[in-house]
């Protein structure tokens, strides 16, 4: 299977909501089925019903629990957009990852079906009294799970809640795609010596946001071809059609090849593109900042995870750079972002929002004044500074005591 079918199923498992629903849909049939075929093979039932009360039983079931999916689907609709409308839009595709979500609405779905299909079954002279036994069962299931879910989403909805699952993929996504600190190709890493001819452009088809690309692949497709590959875009930068997408200089190297290696799709994913988790949770912030929402304490809790993915970033090398080959020739080329770059992702709008906020000014010097504590002296550890000093300094020994500059409460 080809990198860019793995990358699209990948994408597909992300971003979907059926295919557990669909899976569990399909059991509901094979179950019918097997508890059906029990029931010829048996005579004896747990429980004793007449085809026209089997029949009013079972109908009742399907019409209830169609409804019901119903009701279950649209309030979940609801709860997901006001989340998207208080904290941000990029949360969606974290909403509707949630298994338990899934598992639900399948176990919902799976229950009409498997009772449509006993229904099915019914005759004058034949009525699978196991198999309608089941369908009570699950019904009572589906009330029990609806009751966990109920619980459930009220509280990954929340916006700390919500932050740690976008942490928790983003530091994932880093420690994925990130080297540790050190293990850069080295600025003095040097270009093939049959590159020096005419560079050839590869550009884009379609439309859309950098999502993935094959590092390997185009790294294989450069020595076979003694090439030296360049993408002029970096994961997570948005690509017109027709744009520029790749360099190639010196060798040949198929266009279709080069293309099928890399992703492009309608929005950014943190699996390949860890500072889009660093966007997602500066947005939240931003989003409790704005006048229409006043919530500091939202926005110093966003601050808290901002932190935690600054400081997994500090140990390890940012995601783009060069791919070197054995002899130390630069293979492919990728726009890297710098420490500044990040710091300003991280801080700088936070720090723009939330000027007239006491709270949130002290916790991004808190914030800063740690980053500090971590970096060796160098180059990153001198942005983090000159950022600190635009703050106003490190934050007072008094309220770190306290421990107001670190943290808001949970809720």
């Amino acid at each position: 299977m080809g990198w860019r079918i793995r990358n699209r199923l990948k994408e597909l498992a992300e971003a979907s909501i059926w295919p557990i629903p669909v899976a569990i849909s399909v059991a509901a049939f094979l179950l019918a089925d097997a508890t059906v075929a029990v029931d010829s093979a048996n005579d004896d039932a747990v429980l004793l019903f007449d085809p026209g009360t089997a029949t009013a039983l079972l109908a009742a079931i399907a019409a209830a629990m169609i409804t019901f999916t119903g009701f279950v689907f649209s309030v979940l609709l609801l709860v997901v957009q006001f989340a998207s409308g208080q904290l941000t839009p990029r949360v969606l595709r974290t909403a509707y990852r949630d298994r338990l979500t899934q598992v639900a609405l399948g176990i919902f779905v799976g229950t009409f079906l498997y009772t449509l299909s006993v229904l099915s079954e019914i005759r004058d002279d034949q009525v699978p009294t196991f198999a309608v036994s089941v369908s009570i069962i699950f019904v009572v299931v589906s009330v029990m799970v609806f009751i966990g879910l109920v619980s459930r989403v009220s509280r990954s909805m929340r916006a700390a809640r919500i932050a740690d699952t976008v942490v928790h993929d983003g530091l994932q996504a880093i420690e994925n795609t990130c080297a540790p600190l050190g293990r850069a190709a080295p600025a003095t890493a040097a270009p093939r010596a049959d590159t020096s001819g005419s560079a050839h452009e590869v550009r884009a088809t379609s439309s859309g946001v950098l999502r993935a690309v094959d590092r390997r692949g185009l790294a294989r497709l450069a020595r076979r071809g003694g090439a030296e590959i360049e993408l002029t875009r970096g994961v997570g930068d948005y690509v017109g059609r027709g744009s520029p997408l790749l360099i190639v200089r010196g060798g040949e190297v198929s266009d279709r090849r080069l293309r099928r290696a890399v992703a492009i799709a309608d929005e950014r994913a943190i699996a390949d593109d860890p500072l889009f988790a660093l966007r997602i949770v500066v947005d939240i912030a931003a989003r409790a900042l704005s006048p229409g929402v006043n919530d500091p304490t939202t926005a110093v809790q966003a601050i808290d995870r901002v932190q935690a993915l600054l400081e997994a970033l500090a140990a390890r090398e940012l995601p783009g750079g060069r791919i070197l080959d054995d002899d130390g020739a630069v293979l492919v080329r990728e726009p890297q972002p710098t420490w500044a770059d990040v710091i300003e992702l991280g801080v700088d709008e936070i720090a723009a929002y939330g000027a007239d906020s006491e709270q949130v000014t002290r916790r991004l010097r808190a914030l800063l004044d740690d980053l500090l504590a971590i970096l060796p002296d160098g180059e990153r550890a001198e942005v983090v500074r000159a950022r600190l000093a635009r703050l106003g300094g490190p934050a007072p020994a008094d309220w770190q005591g306290l421990g107001l500059a670190r943290s808001a409460p949970a809720g």
